[in-house]
């Protein structure tokens, strides 16, 4: 007996539609909360070890003085790289797992393949630098489809369902 999952069971059940945008922006608003505390944890590490470096090469009290990650500098690239890519693998490892987000599970939206299964990683970080790079844009098309599928969905070979 194989075991099947939530999406594979409402593609068998005939109870698939394409989310509407409303559901689709407020998960999305909903997955702040838990980008907002990963991003939180990750500054705090930066900041401990900029000042631990600083520490080290200027002495203590120059690190109290400049402890500071200054905008445009090589440390705030690296910053910027470090929460861009978290935010980029708690979508994709979330929609690969379970095919939700946390912001998706109070909707019952599922982000699938164009088959109704999980969609593999290659899919999903397309899926995710397309939303994330074409974000308006993305959901304007959505308007303007009969099956509401955003620039992203298409992109990407992938659905935003509802369950």
């Amino acid at each position: 007996m194989t075991a099947t999952t939530r999406p594979q069971q409402a593609a068998a059940s005939q109870v698939v539609q394409p989310a509407r945008i409303g559901r689709r922006l407020i998960g999305l608003v909903y997955d702040v909360f838990p980008a907002l505390a990963l991003w939180f944890v990750i500054v705090v590490l930066f900041l401990a070890l900029h000042y631990w470096r600083l520490s080290v090469t200027q002495g203590a009290d120059y690190a109290q003085q400049h402890s500071a990650i200054l905008p445009g500098g090589l440390e705030s690239f690296l910053l910027f790289c470090t929460l861009f890519g978290i935010t980029g693998l708690y979508a994709t490892v979330s929609w690969h797992r379970g095919g939700q987000t946390i912001g998706m599970k109070p909707f019952r939206s599922y982000v699938v393949d164009e088959r109704g299964e999980f969609a593999s990683y290659k899919q999903l970080w397309i899926r995710f630098l397309v939303g994330l790079i074409a974000l308006p844009i993305g959901f304007w098309v959505a308007l303007f489809r009969k099956d509401r599928l955003t620039l992203h969905d298409l992109i990407s070979h992938t659905r935003f369902i509802k369950w």
